[in-house]
């Protein structure tokens, strides 16, 4: 499951420590999705569930080291493999009576799972953005988070500073190895559009024909921006341009 560390200017609970929270979510994802498999066959098998503690054996993320070009903070000594107790507090999934199987079971706890997300993505420990309602049924947002793998990071139409002025930017999605600028080209289901190296394009949706901005001029300004970032930052991160329509 990626994770969603950026929403347009909402605060987030990734800006204060990227490097840490990225580990930690990966950690409480596992651990208590381990509890709560545990709950659910004691459940189904009639028995009392205690919860007991235990440590978490997790390799370090290969994201990390790119991670903490992003914030430069002090190093410090080599963490326990857990979760930080005051993260655990945060997330304490439950197990659904409609959950017949473990598929179903998967399921449920990604969307529980989903939903912390947001929180995470549009708080900080002492400060809270309010999510619009169109973020809460953005289909594509959930379907990043939900299929991509946990060491993929993604900024869902995020507002970047460029010289004191605001730039509104569609996906970006950092891996481990590659950063992807993504411009998503939604329209009606069945429009067809015609296009190529000219500043217009022509979108055909039934008898009607419309023209719209070439969508491949956004796309190459925001690799522009990245790469200007990365540039400024030290980072070598490869940047590959994706124009996407589902």
């Amino acid at each position: 499951m990626a994770q969603l560390i950026k929403i347009l200017d909402y605060v987030s609970r990734y800006e204060n420590d990227l490097s840490h929270y990225t580990t930690q979510f990966i950690r409480l994802k596992r651990y208590q999705w381990d509890r709560l498999q545990l709950q659910w066959q004691n459940q189904k098998d009639g028995f009392f569930f205690e919860e007991e503690e235990e440590e978490i054996e997790e390799k370090p993320t290969l994201f990390q080291s790119i991670a903490r070009r992003f914030k430069k903070a002090p190093e410090r000594e080599e963490e326990e493999e857990r979760v930080d107790e005051d993260i655990l507090n945060q997330f304490d999934p439950f197990v659904p009576g409609s959950a017949n199987s473990i598929e179903q079971l998967k399921r449920q706890y990604t969307e529980q799972l989903y939903d912390f997300q947001l929180k995470w993505a549009s708080s900080t420990l002492l400060s809270r953005s309010t999510i619009h309602a169109k973020y809460r049924r953005d289909t594509l947002m959930k379907q990043f988070t939900q299929r991509l793998p946990d060491n993929f990071l993604m900024m869902y139409e995020p507002i970047i500073q460029i010289k004191k002025a605001p730039v509104e930017m569609n996906i970006l999605l950092l891996t481990p190895v590659q950063c992807y600028t993504i411009t998503v080209l939604e329209h009606e289901d069945v429009a067809a559009f015609i296009g190529g190296s000219e500043r217009f394009w022509v979108k055909k949706y039934g008898e009607h024909e419309q023209k719209l901005l070439n969508p491949l001029i956004e796309l190459s300004r925001n690799e522009s921006i990245v790469q200007q970032i990365f540039q400024e930052e030290e980072i070598e991160l490869p940047i590959k341009k994706v124009l996407l329509s589902r």
